[in-house]
């Protein structure tokens, strides 16, 4: 989809502009939109924003997206025409899976201000930056902005480095995202794109960084956790789970969206022999 953005050239440039606006996140969904709404905080934290709480006031306020059911699909338009209602000079953004598979009416509700899919929500600064100058030069916004990607047939796992998780004392952190499977019920293909992996250098930098800003625990997340390693040709989840146990950076992990078909021996035998190291909870 295209993208109506005035040309960042074309505006006064402010550098005090991200420093006078105040910023409310509300995240529906998994433990994955979980963190990919940390991942957007910290990156409009570096940018100047202000966090603040879901029920007080905002300048800007986003709604992370989920569209795994029909109910999460309603619920996820309650909360945007919500939003409106209770901030009603607000900037609205919404991004994640509804954005992503269902962008029309996402910026069809009234007050929507910004739709970003799941491959443009992590550039979230930049696109607020842009809009909210391009608003200034206007004095309004008749249409909102889309920015929807497509998946393309090759994929990398983002590099964006996690150091915090407002709001939580354990830490989730995305290793992998996108499903192969194409189950005919399901929409997270289209929603996700294909299996991607964080390679495992990258794994074990992020958790150091988790591990050095105080967390002690750890959730692994992803769509289909169990498929870690496939894309990249670095082994298996359960190979991963074992040098991470062996790393001893923080002292527990949680693993989080592992298929049953996936729980195999060798998992299993890794999360035995770790004892208290691995959480006996699966989700």
């Amino acid at each position: 989809m295209s993208v109506s953005i005035s040309p960042p050239n074309l505006v006064p440039h402010d550098d005090n502009l991200p420093g006078r606006c105040t910023v409310a996140f509300r995240t529906i969904g998994c433990k994955l939109n979980q963190c990919e709404t940390a991942q957007m905080q910290q990156a409009l934290l570096a940018e100047g924003y202000r966090l603040v709480d879901w029920d007080e006031p905002a300048t800007i306020r986003v709604i992370n997206t989920c569209t795994v059911t029909a109910r999460s699909d309603r619920t996820c338009r309650h909360q945007i025409r919500l939003a409106k209602r209770l901030d009603p000079g607000c900037l609205l953004a919404v991004t994640g899976c509804l954005a992503q598979v269902d962008p029309g009416t996402v910026a069809a509700i009234p007050g929507v201000d910004l739709v970003l899919g799941n491959p443009d929500k992590l550039r979230l600064a930049d696109f607020l930056r842009r809009h909210l100058e391009s608003k200034a030069v206007a004095h309004s916004q008749p249409k909102p902005t889309v920015c929807v990607s497509p998946y393309a047939g090759s994929l990398s796992f983002e590099k964006e480095v996690l150091v915090s998780f407002p709001g939580y004392t354990r830490a989730f952190l995305k290793i992998q995202t996108g499903c192969d499977s194409s189950c005919t019920y399901c929409i997270v293909p289209r929603a996700r794109g294909p299996a991607r992996s964080m390679p495992l250098t990258q794994v074990l930098a992020q958790v150091r960084s988790l591990a050095a800003s105080g967390y002690r625990e750890v959730v692994l997340t992803g769509i289909d956790l169990g498929s870690w390693g496939r894309d990249t040709g670095e082994g298996s989840l359960a190979d991963l789970l074992r040098v991470l146990v062996a790393e001893s950076a923080v002292d527990r992990y949680r693993l989080s969206s592992v298929e049953p078909l996936e729980m195999d021996a060798a998992l299993l035998d890794v999360i035995e022999a770790a004892g208290e190291r691995v959480a006996q909870h699966f989700h």
